[in-house]
């Protein structure tokens, strides 16, 4: 099975996944046809009838009933059965294995009932989902139940039970996550669309603060990323969500205004370093030099500079022979006589993370990022 995925890369034909279901039943290998048909679920071209009829089946699996090969297509659980099922195989003392395997098929039961609008199922399978996904640390479980029992309580009018769970969310992701990244969006969009309900744009803020607090932002990739996936609107980008204001923040000044010119320097560096500026890295970087400098850079006059970095790097030239390259190791031996520690490792992360703002590290990059690590 996993053999076919990787020769067809994730694209198993339906005949293929006929053979390897066959092959399981023939061997009695339950746990690999359990696998096999929840990737099916996911991947396979199903509709929801079908997927609901293969992921009743994958529920009679994990309670230990012997399976009838014929029925994988047919079966059809009522909702309340569903719940019964479920109630069952939690209270017959799940293994490892076995939470591991309900937690995948909660995941698509409540993918599923959010589809068919059942936000009552949604609801009481998310607590289910919850539980064992932090029983057994499983992240994508754990973010699944609080990503679909949030919309599910927003479509009903419940805004703050629904905003309670998406800060949790985010929180979380926070918590397990270096790099603020488009993973983010569910739970970010699910804050929003809560505090524009409720009017009130308080949560919002509070997660505003505790960025701050970790030296992190929401970066251009998450803003400007594609909704199509959404459960709200996927029409609607995270931009238009975030709230107008004409207050400028204000900022911890852990980081001496004098490092400023050095700090916006080595940055400009990574960005002329792969010959290319776009709209991502700009973005990334004025929300980097706001952060630590409490400063606005203007877009015009940075396009400038960034222009005349990429200019010292000399068609056909070998990049640590160039200008730009030369620049950036005397900046780096400043940076190397700074005593501020917070400092230098603030720049690095801040410097990493920009170098991910398209989406491409570029070895002029990377071999920036490797000089920079020896002068931290």
């Amino acid at each position: 099975f996993y053999k076919s995925l990787i020769e067809t890369q994730g694209c198993i034909s339906t005949k293929q996944y006929d053979e390897l279901i066959n092959l399981a039943f023939k061997t009695n290998n339950f746990q690999l046809l359990g696998e096999i048909l929840r990737d099916r679920i996911l991947r396979g071209n199903l509709n929801q009838k079908e997927k609901k009829a293969i992921l009743d089946f994958c529920l009679y699996l994990e309670s230990d009933e012997l399976p009838n090969q014929n029925e994988i297509h047919s079966k059809k659980l009522e909702d309340n059965e569903v719940k019964i099922k479920i109630s069952y195989i939690i209270e017959s003392k799940l293994n490892s294995q076995k939470a591991s395997n309900l937690s995948y098929v909660l995941s698509r039961y409540l993918e599923f009932y959010s589809l068919k609008k059942n936000h009552e199922m949604v609801i009481y399978l998310s607590s289910f989902a919850k539980k064992i996904a932090l029983h057994i640390g499983d992240s994508i479980g754990l973010y699944n139940s609080l990503k679909y029992s949030g919309y599910s309580y927003y479509s009903q009018g419940e805004n703050k039970n629904s905003l309670l769970i998406y800060e949790e969310y985010f929180c979380k992701m926070l918590e397990d996550t270096e790099y603020i990244n488009i993973y983010f969006r569910d739970a970010l969009e699910g804050v929003l669309y809560n505090c524009k309900a409720l009017n009130d744009y308080s949560a919002f803020d509070k997660i505003n603060q505790l960025l701050k607090k970790e030296a992190k932002f929401l970066p251009y990739s998450l803003i400007y990323s594609n909704p199509k996936r959404s459960l709200f609107n996927p029409d609607e980008q995270i931009l238009s969500l975030l709230p107008k204001s004409n207050t400028k923040p204000i900022f911890k000044d852990s980081i001496t205004s004098g490092y400023y010119n050095l700090t916006k320097s080595i940055l400009e560096c990574f960005i002329a370093a792969d010959k290319d500026f776009d709209k991502a890295e700009l973005f990334d970087l004025k929300q980097i030099i706001l952060l630590l400098f409490n400063k606005e850079i203007n877009n015009n006059s940075m396009s400038e500079l960034i222009s005349k970095k990429i200019k010292s790097i000399k068609p056909g030239e070998e990049f640590e022979k160039s200008k730009l390259f030369y620049d950036f190791i005397n900046y780096g031996k400043k940076i190397k006589l700074i005593e501020d520690e917070y400092f230098k490792k603030q720049i690095f992360y801040y410097c990493k993370l920009l170098v991910g703002s398209d989406g491409n590290i570029h070895p002029n990059e990377q071999l920036l990022l490797l000089k920079l690590k020896d002068f931290i």
